[in-house]
């Protein structure tokens, strides 16, 4: 099975967020040019309450998708750009649990949504010829991008999963490490996927008194078995 690197994960979660980002204007202004052809609210044009879906859908959109994607792919970018560090608040172990959790939320509300926003329009469309319409098309791009949404939060979560999983492995003592100078390395810091660690310290043989003395060069029989 193929593995997915930290620069390649990186990648795909910036494509999926800036995804979401696109086809939230897509929903929201669908939705407007909708209710604004249409004088109201399309969908399930045979009930009163008819206007809570498209109010519901903006509401979602625009908080759970737009706002959130956006604050989300800020930090993402700026880390792939190398200027933001791994070690930021943004992508603490804490933090990702809690972009898990609302994404599981936020797809499972953005996905009602599309399925009430596509059931009210069908029933628009029983009773009228929506061909001859004029808001359908933007009906058609709303639910478009409802849909689409939808589908991407499903691998942004397998994405922060993947994330949080690579954090998890990591040793719970990460600290920064001084090398000493009998080691012959300078002074520094050891990363693995970001995040500091203690290296393994490799004693030097030659130096451990431990050890016993290795056999001298005047006494060449000194090498030679009893």
């Amino acid at each position: 099975m193929m593995e997915i690197k930290g620069t390649q994960l990186s990648l795909i979660r910036l494509f999926l967020l800036a995804s979401l980002v696109l086809f939230s204007f897509f929903i929201f202004s669908g939705v407007g040019a909708m209710t604004g052809k249409a004088g109201s609210c399309p969908a399930f044009q045979t009930k009163e309450w008819n206007k809570a879906i498209c109010d519901l859908t903006l509401v979602v959109t625009i908080l759970f998708q737009l706002i959130y994607c956006t604050f989300r792919l800020v930090p993402s970018t700026l880390l792939h750009l190398g200027k933001l560090r791994p070690e930021s608040a943004f992508f603490a172990y804490a933090v990702q649990r809690w972009y898990i959790l609302g994404e599981l939320n936020f797809t499972l509300l953005t996905g009602i949504t599309a399925a009430l926003l596509s059931a009210g329009i069908g029933v628009t469309c029983t009773n009228v010829d929506c061909s001859n319409v004029e808001w359908y098309p933007a009906a058609q791009v709303a639910q478009t991008g409802a849909w689409l949404s939808t589908i991407c939060f499903v691998p942004l979560i397998v994405c922060d999963v993947v994330s949080l999983r690579r954090i998890g492995i990591l040793p719970t003592r990460l600290q920064e490490v001084t090398f000493t100078a009998s080691s012959g390395h300078p002074e520094g810091q050891v990363s693995v996927g970001g995040y500091k660690r203690e290296p393994d310290q490799t004693q030097d043989s030659t130096n451990d008194p431990n050890l016993p003395d290795a056999p001298s060069s005047d006494n060449p029989t000194s090498i030679l078995p009893a």
